[in-house]
């Protein structure tokens, strides 16, 4: 019996083939199986390319911010214009100083090669904290990317030389994301670079990372106070590594160095360095 029921429901089938429009009928079903199988499998496939991409950028972020942690425990904290420990600031009263402020003003906007480096100096009580101080702002007011070391002698952290770097370093990687790019790489690739000399820090971690950003706007690194850095072989060690290293290195990058012209410092300056 149940063999007879086989061949009953087998010769169904083969009518329905035999009927040209139940065939065309079977093919668009088949048709409309396949494109569903088909987005089916686009959409499990989009579906593992984002969570790959999402896995990924993950994985991206949480290496930049160990990185970033990295740098920034080699940091002077407090030694930045912005920094709240030194609030409130020394900075220049209003309608004071305005015609030297609109010279700096000047300096920091033009990339004239030959004006990379500039000395801002005077006596005791002179303002130049304060100048540079305002400098700083105004730049950043402007959206003009800035960073700043201001020495303190004595200071454990702002009086020492190889704070310096880093610190400049850091609140660039902050303000622009090219040099952030570049330099990242490069202390992954140099664990010790913060134990290296002052020329190769600032290579590595200032001049090269911004040699391939825009020469406009000009990156203005401001160093005030350097005649109260520790040491005056580590004072005449930071202009040169500077001088020296803009020679080597084609970058958008404007120092301005704040002191009192202290023998060691102002005979850099008179000399063929600078």
């Amino acid at each position: 019996m149940d063999e007879f029921e086989a061949l009953q429901e087998r010769r169904g089938i083969i009518k329905i083939l035999d009927s040209d429009e139940d065939v065309r009928t079977i093919e668009a079903a088949v048709r409309r199986i396949d494109g569903q199988l088909q987005n089916f499998q686009l959409a499990v496939m989009t579906s593992i390319d984002k969570k790959t991409y999402l896995i990924g950028k993950k994985a991206d972020i949480r290496r930049e911010q160990s990185t970033l942690q990295i740098l920034y425990r080699a940091t002077a904290s407090d030694a930045s214009h912005e920094a709240g420990e030194r609030f409130p600031p020394p900075q220049c009263h209003p309608q004071t100083r305005i015609e030297i402020l609109q010279q700096l003003s000047e300096w920091a906007a033009t990339d004239d090669p030959s004006t990379r480096v500039l000395w801002l100096h005077g006596p005791a009580g002179a303002g130049k904290s304060a100048i540079a101080q305002t400098l700083c702002q105004d730049l950043a007011a402007d959206d003009r990317p800035v960073a700043s070391f201001f020495f303190k002698r004595g200071d454990p952290s702002r009086g020492e030389s190889m704070k310096l770097f880093p610190t400049i370093a850091y609140q660039l990687a902050y303000a622009v994301a090219g040099f952030r790019a570049d330099l990242f790489p490069r202390i992954d690739g140099s664990p010790h670079i913060f134990k290296s000399s002052l020329p190769t820090q600032l290579d590595k971690l200032i001049l090269k990372p911004s040699h391939r950003l825009p020469s406009t706007p000009s990156l203005v690194v401001v160093i005030d106070g350097l005649d109260e850095c520790t040491g005056e072989k580590r004072q005449q060690d930071i202009v040169l590594s500077i001088a020296r290293g803009l020679v080597r290195n084609p970058t958008p990058l404007r120092f301005l160095i704040a002191s009192r012209p202290e023998p060691q410092i102002a005979e850099l300056f008179q000399g063929p360095d600078l």
